[in-house]
């Protein structure tokens, strides 16, 4: 479903290098790699607001975090 983005992004290695990275971060944070990408589209200038589902509590706890990653 997903794969022509990935293409268009460079690639299945690249993508798998960016998640790496991403992980890396949300380590250092104590977070997920979603709440860092939700908290990195937040500080973009056009951005109000981003939509986020919960299917658990923990999914829950985990978006309240969001705001945290600085």
């Amino acid at each position: 479903k997903y794969k022509l983005i990935i293409d268009d992004f460079g690639g299945w290695g690249l993508f798998q290098h960016l998640l790496q990275a991403l992980k890396a971060v949300g380590d250092r944070h104590g977070v997920d790699i979603a709440t860092i990408a939700s908290a990195w589209v937040l500080e973009q200038p056009q951005v109000a607001a981003v939509i986020v589902g919960a299917r658990n509590q923990a999914h829950a706890l985990a978006n309240a975090k969001i705001m945290d990653v600085a």
